[in-house]
């Protein structure tokens, strides 16, 4: 049985897409509880899916468009990066048996890759510069001065939403933009919505990013840095970081090779470590990206769905007119029949005489 959860980060999805509030559809989720027409036709659509079941309503994340206003006290700002660093090793590109490899072609000990690894995303760590490191030897401290980049994001501003929803804006290169999103709820859970490209190419009738079309992908070390730059701002304040979604902009599995490695990063046992069942990431349906995320790492899966028959989809997702919804369900029960307890969610956007009847 292929579990079937109506993703509760929906926030997070809206969120990312930089829409202005007065078109962020308020009918998000809401349907699924009273269209029975609905799951009859996901029923005969997906015939892969057994047990399929209306999602109780009080389950889901259901919030109207937070009213944004820029975060007034900034003084958490000071310590971060503003400006693209110099020509350096960007230290958090590298997955751990790669640092082991720098470190030891630098002329010292592999186990310092432990160290360094523990304070790059260690809890309460999160070290912004060599300075800030305790306990290791001049030299080496000396090596990362010189040559190790702790930074991959320039921070430009964090906006508050009444509900507490925090939206981080970074820059990167050539004078793009990204957002993350920090969303916490009042059962200990906090999650971060993060991006993993700049724009996308996806061209989704519904998503504002897709308008962008897609100008560059998000390094591993871009990725990560999300992460990390909201754990060192909002754990004190909110918890520690319990989820992550790949649900901000861009397509993540169009840039899989730096979305899996990031992924590991978060849930590496001296790391981040996040267990990989609360780090999910989204795919419109990359189909043999699909099959390649799932062989390669245990995190979870979710796919955005929004329509039950080729005719629709085609239309409001383009990347169906190659994927389609056979190929895209047959490529899942195959690959998570080799997996055991893996969770695949699905995302269902509703929209107005389009796709809920």
């Amino acid at each position: 049985m292929v579990p079937l959860v109506l993703s509760a980060h929906v926030r997070a999805f809206f969120s990312c897409m930089s829409l202005p509030k007065s078109q962020v559809p308020m009918w998000a989720l809401l349907p699924f509880r009273f269209h029975p027409t609905f799951f009859t036709s996901m029923q005969n659509t997906l015939p892969c899916i057994t047990g399929f079941a209306p999602f109780p309503l009080s389950s889901c994340c259901i919030h109207t468009a937070p009213s944004i206003q820029l975060l007034t006290d900034q003084s958490d700002l000071a310590a971060l990066p503003t400006q693209f660093p110099a020509n350096k090793v960007v230290l958090k590109n590298m997955i751990y048996n790669e640092l082991e490899d720098w470190v030891e072609s630098m002329g010292h000990k592999k186990t310092r890759a432990m160290m360094l690894w523990r304070w790059l995303y260690g809890r309460d760590k999160w070290v912004e510069s060599a300075d800030e490191i305790i306990g290791i030897k001049k030299d080496f401290k000396q090596l990362l001065q010189d040559t190790g980049d702790f930074g991959a994001l320039a921070l430009q501003n964090i906006y508050v939403a009444k509900d507490g929803t925090r939206k981080i804006l970074f820059g990167v290169e050539e004078g793009s933009t990204i957002e993350t999103v920090v969303i916490p709820c009042d059962r200990g859970r906090t999650t971060v919505c993060v991006s993993s490209q700049v724009g996308c190419a996806m061209n989704c009738q519904f998503c504002y990013t897709g308008r962008m079309g897609l100008k560059k992908n998000l390094s591993t070390a871009q990725i990560v840095e999300q992460l990390v730059v909201a754990s060192r701002l909002f754990s004190t304040e909110l918890g520690p970081i319990t989820n992550v979604v790949f649900m901000g902009m861009g397509e993540p599995l169009h840039n899989v090779e730096n979305v899996i490695r990031a992924a590991n990063i978060m849930v590496d046992l001296h790391g981040l470590h996040l267990s990989p069942n609360k780090v999910t990431i989204s795919t419109s349906g990359l189909v043999p990206q699909l099959r390649r995320f799932c062989r390669e790492t245990a995190c979870s899966l979710a796919v955005s769905l929004n329509a039950t028959t080729d005719e629709v989809r085609n239309w409001i997702m383009p990347v169906n007119r190659k994927y389609n919804l056979h190929t895209l369900m047959s490529a899942l029960k195959e690959e998570i029949s080799c997996k055991k307890d893996f969770k695949v969610f699905f995302e269902y956007v509703l929209l107005s005489g389009i796709n809920d009847r």
